[in-house]
């Protein structure tokens, strides 16, 4: 393209692009798209100027105007101390909104860039926040997704807001697994590392630049803010029906062009149902057998050709270990449909109804494809399909570690706020689509059952994210023990605390410390009640390097012993629930789940789903034990180790204790994934934080 042709329409010729002040590299090359929006020029520069003052930035107008907008740009272009450049393109590369974001981010020379309109719609102000949340969580694309509600975003009229909504479902779902990490595909305000983006995959169309960029540059690490939409500062919207059918022309577009998946996915598909109804064909006439059964064996061969197909051809592309743990956990779900919707069908069908069994057959099977692909990973309709955001929940462990989460958090409701003051380190957020993406340098564990498994992403480093799949979202509890606290421990590591597999009790502000390889949490009971001390931990507490020793009162698994006689707070009813809840929980369903997971097998999610359906008998001490007191701070006093039934326990030195409960809880106590997080974890600053806790 020349850069310096001039267009009719513009009575100005295209403006020099210079060479970069003597600065460096700037910061951020802000990419501003403009059409007709000669009176928002002036209070967008007054505005930005001083939203980004402590940046090293560049302003880069791609301008498709028919008015004088391009003589405003120029006229103001010397009263800022950043460089502002302006490129006007001819009338034949006038390509929309899309496009003239493409061209400029080819001539930006910033490491960063970012997106907005002219209109004063998306604030400056948002800038700032946007860098910031990119620093600390390491993302490449950082999104302001509009606030919104049931019908749309806020600040758009109620028919405008109501089609960015339908648009939004519609991209969704054709791209469910691209879009489900962005609440608002279709915002126009972002910021994107510029080398995390290849420019030239891009093909622009319309106005909807960053679905473009989501969809054809995956793999990016994407983190939102949220900012309120602005109402327009002068001018007129460009939207009108021309672009929504040009929206929904490019979506068509995208869906063929960057899924390679698809055309062999659909071939496997057809070619099962031929498979499918030629053994059908032949059980009933060849063989004889009868047809209801003839079918139920067809359909068998048809789930199974097709996920060997799957395997072997569609998705050759992935790892093959996923793939084998995912050939198994999706064929039996397959048996799910076929005896509970597939067999029951094709009975009606054959009892009510006059058709050709083969043709019966075909509908039963388009039934249970039907009803699972609208259950499966890869339909729309989750919480995630509207814009608004998920409450969030915070908690702040003694100012220590401070983390928001979407899920209600019950095992930290000691730690609860309404909000933190401090930045987060842990932030946990549920998948909308149901199995969190694998990211580079992340921690990943996934057990193939999309939104009804278990499946996890963790990014860790000063910000950890944690991104689990819908179902965890049922099981606090689970969540908890076995993905959030590992991250806590080693953040508590970093920051000179550990957290010590230890009950402990205080009283004239001197902890005492109680552990041993049995839980703890009936014994420090006892020692408040019975002596006066105030509860401080049942299972893990925090100790400090400095010998300070930090309450960590969490819910305590309650004994047969606490919900009998007048000791304690519940009622005939809840002692009898209690009492059936602890019946479930014994030893011997915890090794079951062990030996199901050191197969790989999905024992997390069989876990998850006892969990949520019979939650653990867990109560807060003091709701259980009446009077009992809680202290949060104490100096370490004394170290016991409590004998049990073992013998092999170290009594001469108690620190032993310690570090060889936590290395057996290491080893042998945990299901997946709390193994693998606490491996992993460790070694976050080049050093083995295992080391520095002991």
């Amino acid at each position: 393209m020349d850069r310096s042709e001039t267009t009719e329409e513009s009575p100005l010729p295209a403006a020099g692009l210079p060479e970069l002040s003597p600065g460096g590299i700037p910061q951020i090359s802000f990419v501003i798209p403009t059409r007709n929006e000669a009176e928002n020029i002036a209070p967008l520069l007054s505005r930005l100027s001083e939203a980004i003052q402590d940046f090293h930035a560049e302003i880069l107008f791609v301008d498709d105007s028919t008015d004088h907008t391009p003589i405003i740009i120029s006229d103001l272009a010397e009263q800022y101390p950043f460089e502002i450049r302006l490129l006007v393109r001819p009338p034949l590369k006038r390509n929309g909104l899309s496009g003239a974001v493409v061209d400029g981010l080819l001539e930006s020379k910033g490491t960063w860039v970012c997106v907005m309109d002219a209109d004063l719609q998306h604030p400056p102000e948002t800038v700032p926040l946007m860098w910031e949340q990119a620093q600390r969580t390491g993302a490449d694309l950082v999104v302001s997704s509009r606030r919104g509600d049931v019908v749309g975003p806020l600040g758009l009229t109620r028919i405008r807001s109501l089609t960015s909504k339908v648009l939004t479902i519609l991209a969704r779902m054709l791209f469910p697994r691209t879009l489900k990490d962005v609440s608002d595909p279709l915002t126009g305000l972002f910021l994107v590392r510029r080398d995390a983006v290849d420019v030239n995959a891009l093909r622009p169309d319309g106005f909807k630049i960053l679905l473009e960029i989501l969809v054809r540059c995956p793999g990016l690490h994407v983190s939102e803010i949220q900012f309120d939409f602005a109402p327009r500062y002068g001018g007129e919207s460009k939207a009108d029906v021309r672009e929504g059918v040009r929206f929904f022309r490019h979506l068509l577009r995208l869906r063929v062009t960057v899924n390679p998946h698809l055309i062999r996915f659909i071939i496997v598909v057809i070619a099962g149902v031929v498979f499918n109804s030629l053994v059908l064909w032949a059980l009933v006439n060849g063989l004889r057998l009868p047809t209801v059964w003839s079918a139920v064996v067809a359909v068998e061969f048809f789930f199974l050709w097709v996920q060997i197909g799957f395997q072997y051809w569609v998705f050759r592309d992935r790892a093959q270990e996923d793939l084998r743990r995912g050939f198994w956990s999706s064929f039996l779900v397959s048996q799910l449909f076929v005896f509970l919707i597939f067999l029951p069908l094709l009975l009606l069908f054959s009892s009510f109804g006059s058709l050709h069994y083969v043709v019966e057959n075909l509908l039963a099977l388009f039934v249970v494809g039907f009803i699972r692909y609208g259950l499966s990973e890869q339909w729309i309709w989750t919480k995630g399909s509207m814009i608004w955001q998920y409450q969030s929940y915070f908690y702040s462990i003694h100012g220590k570690v401070n983390i928001e989460s979407q899920v209600p958090l019950e095992e930290l409701q000691f730690f609860k706020k309404e909000s933190l003051e401090q930045e987060v380190d842990i932030q946990i957020r549920l998948d909308r689509h149901g199995t969190p993406s694998r990211l580079p340098d992340g921690i990943s564990y996934d057990e193939q059952l999309g939104r009804f498994g278990f499946g996890l992403t963790v990014l860790p480093g000063d910000f950890t994210q944690i991104v689990v799949s819908p179902l965890l979202e049922r099981s606090p509890n689970f969540l908890f023990t076995n993905i959030v606290e590992p991250v806590i421990r080693w953040r508590l590591v970093q920051k000179e605390f550990a957290l010590v597999k230890a009950a402990g009790v205080a009283r004239d502000g001197i902890a005492v410390l109680m552990c041993g390889d049995d839980e703890m949490g009936k014994v420090a009971g006892d020692i408040c009640q019975q002596m006066g001390y105030a509860f401080m931990a049942d299972d893990l507490i925090i100790v400090g390097k400095d010998g300070r020793v930090l309450g960590y009162p969490k819910p305590v698994t309650i004994d047969r012993e606490m919900i009998e006689g007048d000791r304690t707070s519940p009622t005939g009813r809840n002692r009898l629930i209690l009492t059936i809840r602890r019946a479930l929980y014994t030893r011997y369903t915890r090794r079951l789940g062990l030996w199901l997971s050191a197969r790989e097998l999905p024992a997390a999610t069989l876990n998850t789903y006892l969990q949520w359906l019979v939650p653990q008998p867990k109560e807060m001490l003091g709701n259980v034990l009446k009077g009992v007191a809680y202290e949060e701070m104490a100096r370490l006093g004394k170290i016991m180790a409590i004998r049990t039934d073992h013998d092999d326990l170290p009594t001469s030195n108690p620190m032993d204790v310690f570090v060889q409960i936590l290395q057996q809880s290491e080893e042998a106590n945990s299901f997946q994934p709390h193994p693998l997080l606490a491996q992993r974890l460790r070694f976050w600053q080049d050093e083995d934080l295992m080391d520095k806790e002991k």
